[in-house]
């Protein structure tokens, strides 16, 4: 139920497959930030054999695997700046967790509002619509 989009009278309304792929990528957010700052100090993986008909090339991997996900991370960031601040975190959490904060009073209805304006926003900062 916690992944219900309302239909009725919401002009933020996505495409089913859409907002599951949205709520999937925003919810793998804190392992794509964490994977974004170990990048930097892995190893290189050859495949150890001297005449490989692919060059190696550690480096450009790297740089292509954080390019990649520094594109994810900015479009969530993005899509987050356009929430209030008071909200900004209990949102986050709210699609990745569950729950609403406790601390912030507002009413529920305000929490869903901005949760759908976020899932839309980030859904557009990713060029998916």
């Amino acid at each position: 139920m916690r992944d219900y989009q309302p239909h009725k009278n919401n002009p933020y309304w996505l495409p089913n497959t859409l907002y599951r792929r949205v709520l999937a990528v925003v919810r793998d957010y804190d392992r794509m930030v964490k994977e974004y700052k170990e990048i930097v100090h892995e190893t290189a993986s050859g495949d150890g054999q001297p005449r490989s008909p692919v060059p190696g090339d550690p480096v450009e991997r790297k740089v292509e695997r954080m390019d990649r996900l520094w594109q994810d991370i900015r479009a969530i960031e993005m899509a987050l700046i356009r929430v209030p601040p008071e909200y900004r975190q209990g949102v986050l959490k709210n699609i990745q967790s569950g729950g609403w904060p406790v601390d912030v009073p507002a009413h529920y209805k305000t929490w869903v509002y901005w949760r759908k304006k976020f899932l839309f926003y980030a859904a557009e900062n990713f060029h998916w619509i």
